[in-house]
């Protein structure tokens, strides 16, 4: 364990470097289905799924299945 007098380790680059693979997968997933999201509630139909509910399934689908294959 770290005394308080010790730094923390230090990183190059970004903050994106530091985190592993899968979480930049998540985090880039998340982003993606809140755009998606917010994008239907600006083009609010009044019937039925729109397009952001299929969107929404599909790009939730596809990112489970690359976090499961890779």
């Amino acid at each position: 364990m770290r005394s308080r007098s010790e730094a923390p380790p230090r990183f190059r680059g970004s903050l994106l470097h530091a985190i592993a693979g899968e979480t930049q997968l998540l985090v880039g997933l998340t982003v993606l289905l809140v755009s998606v999201l917010s994008a239907g509630q600006l083009h609010r139909g009044q019937g039925g799924i729109g397009f952001e509910g299929v969107a929404i399934l599909g790009f939730y689908a596809g990112g489970m299945a690359t976090l499961v294959l890779s």
